[in-house]
């Protein structure tokens, strides 16, 4: 039971160092290049963009801060500023579907970036899928006249303490619960090695990646490629992201 505590110590260590190697470094230039107005010229850039999607040039800021910053973000900018614009529910369902699809991205593409998925992979598949989403659903509303009454808002986020000390404790707040997500994660997934269902789907007829990653897991040990179609190189394997998540 000791080395059961010792190994998932061992994992929640690796893990957070890794993750949060990637994540502060990002966060904090994230931050400076917001006070430097960044984002305000990409919702400039995408202003143009949004109108293809049915939306006013506004709600390029909207989404521009969500891209750099997370949802809740762009969430506090668009209550800051719905006020100038009668949006109805469809426009509104395609901008959320939007946020939801490409948030965080300086964040989120660094740590995919280290598991093995290419820059350009990831924001074509985000971006790009977020636009082309975007369009079929504002066609598909306005072809069938559908969700196009006003929207009527039921909630409002509290505007956020300014200053660099309110930031700050804010994203401590968020490290913290990925700390907690990442232990809940790991021991749920040492539960199940231990009680066996792990066992099984290494043995099963899993599908070879998922089977492999099981195999990955169950080894302890991320020298070898534990299966051919994985595709990931032996780098890759070491990286405790890439077994885990």
């Amino acid at each position: 039971m000791r080395a059961a505590f010792s190994e998932l110590g061992r994992d929640i260590y690796q893990v957070s160092v890794t993750l949060f190697r990637l994540m502060i470094p990002v966060i904090i230039v994230v931050k400076i290049l917001e006070e430097l107005g960044a984002v305000e010229y990409l919702g400039l850039f995408l202003g143009p963009v949004m109108q293809s999607v049915g939306l006013p040039e506004s709600m390029g800021l909207v989404w521009a801060t969500t891209i750099v910053t997370n949802i809740y973000g762009g969430m506090l900018v668009f209550f800051y500023i719905q006020h100038t614009e009668v949006l109805t529910v469809a426009q509104i369902t395609v901008l959320s579907i939007m946020m939801l699809l490409a948030h965080a991205l300086p964040v989120e593409a660094r740590i995919a970036q280290q598991a093995g998925v290419r820059l350009r992979v990831t924001l074509l598949l985000r971006v790009g899928g977020a636009l082309l989403l975007g369009v079929m659903l504002h066609h598909f509303y306005r072809f069938f006249d559908l969700l196009q009454e006003p929207v009527t808002l039921m909630w409002q986020p509290e505007m956020p303490e300014p200053g660099m000390l309110a930031w700050s404790l804010s994203q401590l707040k968020s490290l913290l619960m990925i700390q907690v997500v990442i232990i809940v994660l790991l021991a749920a997934l040492k539960v199940l090695k231990v009680i066996g269902i792990v066992y099984f789907c290494a043995i099963g007829g899993v599908y070879p990646p998922v089977k492999s990653l099981s195999r990955c897991i169950l080894a302890g040990s991320f020298d070898e490629p534990a299966y051919p179609t994985v595709g990931a190189s032996r780098n890759l394997l070491k990286n405790p992201l890439y077994c885990y998540c």
